[in-house]
This record gives C-alpha cells, structure tokens and sequence, in this order.
C-alpha cells in the first residue's frame, strides 16, 4: 500500500487468511465490519490500528487519505458480484464529490486462485470499466489512489522553551 491509497476488500467470515493479507499489513488504519472483528484481530500486526465501522465510514476513510494515510475498508464478502459493484460505485461517487481528479488510479484486484490474481487498472473516470472486469473470485479489492489534497499543508518549526512572555 501507498500513502493515500484506500484499499476496499472484501473477506468472507469464514475464510482463514485474506488473499491480500500482506498488503492489509502494511495500512496506517484498518476500518472493518463488526462481522469480521476476529479476522482482523488475527492480521493486525503488533502497533496496528483498527476500528469497527460505524456512522459515515466512507467520509472517514476519505479524511484519512487524505492526510496521507494507508487506509483499508474491509467489508464482509457481498453475496454476489453485483452487491460488491454497488460499493464500489458508492465509494467512487463520495470520492469524486470530495475533490478526487478524473485521473486518480483505480485498480481491481481478482484472486483467481492459488496461482495469482488478475489485475485491471483504469482511472476514476473509466470506474464502470473496472467494475465491468470485476467478476467473481476467492476475494476482491479495489484500490483507490494514492489521493491527496491538491495543496499540501505547510510545515513550520518552531522553538520554545515553554515560557510565555
């Protein structure tokens, strides 16, 4: 994962291990449905942070990459293809509505099976192109990114030696 890039994963409840379990460790922030607390208890490397979803789980992911961070929306497995569509276009739409250009790399990955996964990439504007070649597979995830402000916060030093006056 990349500074800035929001990863959305779906895992099933009764899987093991994620398919992008190596890339989930590297994220700054994990946010993930209640459903699936013990598998992220199992991934979440010592010092890692994650939080149940609750309230406007998208708005929050969005503030966090933002500021920079890797962050991974993980979702309990939708029941078909088409219910993992829908979030994807939702999360595309709040993206867009908060400032994130036509151009932002969007990237689908399909674990096929133990040989590998196949990947299609495409930008924000084309998003109906990836989630086209979505398909059905062991596990999916969408990555968005990496998506920052246009212009970054300015940074200061200063020093003090914490007397007033």
């Amino acid at each position: 994962m990349a500074p800035g890039e929001l990863w959305l994963v779906e895992h099933a409840v009764a899987a093991r291990a994620s398919a992008f379990e190596r890339a989930l460790t590297s994220a700054n922030v994990i946010i993930y449905d209640r459903v699936l607390e013990g598998a992220v208890a199992a991934l979440l490397p010592i010092g890692g942070y994650a939080e149940p979803a609750s309230g406007d789980v998208v708005g929050r992911c969005i503030r966090l990459v933002r500021d920079g961070w890797r962050v991974a929306r993980i979702v309990e497995r939708p029941a078909t293809s088409a219910d993992f569509s829908d979030l994807t276009r939702g999360l595309a739409a709040r993206l867009r509505a908060a400032g994130a250009p036509p151009e932002l790399d969007v990237r689908a990955l399909v674990n096929i099976d133990a040989s590998g996964f196949e990947s299609t990439k495409a930008r924000l504007a084309e998003i109906e192109q990836v989630i086209g070649r979505i398909g059905d597979g062991t596990s999916r995830a969408i990555v968005f990114g990496p998506f920052a402000p246009s212009i970054a916060p300015h940074l200061h030093l200063l020093a003090s030696n914490g007397l007033a006056g």
